[in-house]
């Protein structure tokens, strides 16, 4: 007995200490739900002390609004039947306004009166089914997610993955990944970057974010932002971004780019050419014509006459040299018809054939019905020589082959993008004319500096050469491509726009006699004071009386003295005070049918263009020689 005594005791005690001590809210009730006692747990989860508690129905501590008699009810029909169930999950509202999300347990207990009492254990797990409402959240945000997701163990093989980091690098399901470690993902000299620089800064700092080039499954390199932080376990988690598309878009756009500082850049140096070469015609111009008329005021066995001609003929290699910096300006089209690249390339085909080294085997392959063009005849030569002498010396002294072929093609802006030129031209059709040798080829920064004026890979100042041929381009509107390898030969191909018209036919223009003479005044109107004299001299050598004016607006004011008597006026372009435009208008307006003969430094479509239809009778570009002016003199008086 004693002992039973002692058991029941300790009991009793174990029971007393749980009760005090529990976290869970305890609460006992008798057959009628009252409430015969709660522990502290219990007036803590419910709001209430222990006296407004015991003694009462167990609803007293339930807010209004819950159904306190149906509880009742169904609580004492349970009782009745000792079928309460063992754990029930609810929401409750106590009546002291707090609210919970509890966990209740149920056990009868039985008393020496036999009757038993009902033990209810209330446990709050509010902020369990948070935190897993939110695992829940964050692992559906995680599958759901574009970004791959992983999670590493200490030894950095994948103990969880999403789908999303799984496609990334090519594999159907995460469950392949599982247990694998990460350096299977990238290729050998990648992973060890990785292992070598990346892992110590993560161990170091916690966290680490930046670029990493992975490896998929079948090969395919995949451009990546990568984020790492450690974990408490010694593990990291991972989040990848597959960035591939991006990369190649900041390719594009920075390709784009130096495209636009490439045509920026020749702009400006194109903007300088044309301004020397303006310049320097002028000076050219009293050279050859003082040399042109002690030529003529010679006899033919002076022996300062092969001086002379030394003198002209050098002048003219300076002009030509001058008409290569405005083509390279972009303003170096003079007179434009449409035309057929097949039949120029076969006109020129002897020339080009003594201009190569022997060699060099010359073939072509000229695409039938070609559209033609519209563009200058002379210049559309000079391309073709420049780049079939470029290749010539590009294969040396070796046996080597020059081919060149034409065909129409459409070009895409992808296309246009990766040549010269194009950022500003639409996709469309375009005409080409392509020549490859089977030279040297280029190294990537040879090719880079190709196009500069006076950059050869032979010597120092060789001239301008394919700067002349892309400003030729330029002042076409067309593009061009160059594809070059170190030791597999260069090919050029220039696009230029179809035009829709047919070609006309090549026409070689001769050369009109030379004992004309005129009559009659001619007003010379031209700032450069060199120019006046010389051209003056000229126009009194072959009959003509001469005014001169220094500027645009003192030739209009001449004009008007002596309005009557002036038969043709030759007339600057660029002038301070007045220039040619304004200058035109005004002579036109005092005397409609006056012969306006334009000069400039420019070539006629660049200097003319602001007069179309206006009625100019004719343009001589500067430098020219005395039978140049004869000529051009003699088509304007019809003669």
């Amino acid at each position: 007995m004693k002992r039973e005594m002692a058991e029941r005791e300790l009991a009793e005690n174990r029971f007393l200490s749980v009760w005090k001590n529990s976290a869970d809210g305890m609460r006992l009730t008798d057959h009628c739900g009252t409430v015969v006692a709660v522990n502290a747990a219990f007036c803590k989860l419910s709001g209430m002390a222990a006296e407004e508690l015991e003694g009462k129905p167990f609803t007293v501590c339930y807010a209004p609004s819950e159904d306190v008699d149906d509880m009742m009810e169904r609580y004492r029909e349970r009782f009745a039947n000792r079928s309460f169930e063992t754990f029930i999950e609810r929401h409750v509202k106590f009546r002291s306004g707090k609210g919970a999300e509890i966990e209740v347990s149920s056990s009868f207990i039985s008393q020496e009166n036999n009757e038993p009492l009902l033990l209810a254990i209330f446990r709050d797990v509010t902020e369990r089914n948070r935190a897993e409402q939110l695992l829940h959240q964050q692992a559906a945000s995680m599958e759901a997610s574009m970004d791959g997701m992983g999670i590493l163990d200490p030894s950095h093989r994948y103990i969880y993955l999403n789908e999303a980091h799984a496609r990334i690098y090519g594999y159907d399901s995460p469950c392949e990944l599982i247990g694998k470690s990460w350096e299977i993902l990238y290729g050998e000299d990648e992973a060890k970057r990785l292992k070598g620089e990346v892992i110590p800064k993560l161990v170091q700092a916690g966290r680490w974010r930046g670029e990493a080039v992975g490896l998929k499954r079948d090969g395919t390199a995949v451009s990546l932002e990568i984020s790492l932080s450690r974990i408490a376990s010694g593990g990291m988690v991972c989040v990848v971004r597959d960035i591939t598309e991006r990369k190649l878009e900041e390719a594009r756009r920075q390709a784009i780019d130096r495209k636009m500082l490439d045509a920026q850049k020749l702009e400006s140096l194109g903007v300088l050419a044309g301004g020397i070469a303006h310049d320097f015609n002028n000076l050219l111009t009293a050279i050859l014509g003082n040399a042109s008329l002690a030529l003529m005021q010679s006899s033919e066995d002076s022996p300062l006459r092969s001086h002379l001609t030394s003198i002209e003929k050098t002048s003219l290699q300076a002009a030509d040299l001058c008409k290569q910096m405005l083509a390279y300006s972009g303003k170096g089209r003079f007179v434009v018809q449409h035309l057929s690249l097949n039949e120029l390339i076969e006109d020129m085909t002897h020339l080009l054939q003594i201009s190569i080294n022997k060699r060099v085997k010359l073939t072509w392959e000229l695409s039938p019905n070609l559209p033609s063009i519209e563009a200058d005849i002379s210049q559309m030569r000079q391309v073709l020589m420049n780049l079939v002498i470029n290749a010539s010396e590009a294969i040396g002294d070796r046996n080597g082959t020059i081919r060149i072929s034409t065909g129409v093609m459409s070009a895409d802006r992808a296309y246009l993008t990766e040549a010269y030129l194009a950022p500003e031209l639409s996709a469309g059709e375009y005409v080409f004319m392509e020549v490859s040798d089977t030279g040297c080829g280029m190294s990537p920064e040879t090719r880079a500096k190709i196009f500069e004026p006076f950059f050869s890979t032979k010597f120092t100042g060789r001239g301008l050469g394919l700067a002349a041929v892309l400003g030729i381009i330029r002042g076409h509107d067309g593009a061009i491509k160059v594809s070059s390898e170190v030791g597999r030969g260069t090919t050029f191909k220039v696009l230029l726009p179809r035009a829709d018209k047919p070609a006309q036919p090549i026409r070689v223009q001769n050369t009109p006699a030379s004992s004309w003479r005129g009559s009659g005044t001619v007003l010379i109107v031209d700032d450069e004071e060199s120019v006046r004299t010389v051209a003056g001299q000229m126009l009194e050598a072959i009959g003509f009386e001469v005014l001169q004016a220094s500027d645009g607006r003192e030739g209009v004011e001449m004009f008007s003295e002596n309005c009557d008597r002036i038969s043709a006026v030759l007339l600057d372009m660029t002038m301070p005070r007045m220039n040619g435009e304004e200058a035109f208008r005004e002579l036109r307006r005092l005397r409609g049918d006056i012969k306006v003969i334009l000069i400039s430094g420019y070539n006629e479509q660049e200097a003319t263009h602001h007069f179309a239809g206006r009625g100019l009778a004719g343009f001589l570009q500067k430098p020219f020689k005395l039978e140049d002016l004869k000529t051009k003199v003699r088509a304007v008086f019809g003669e």
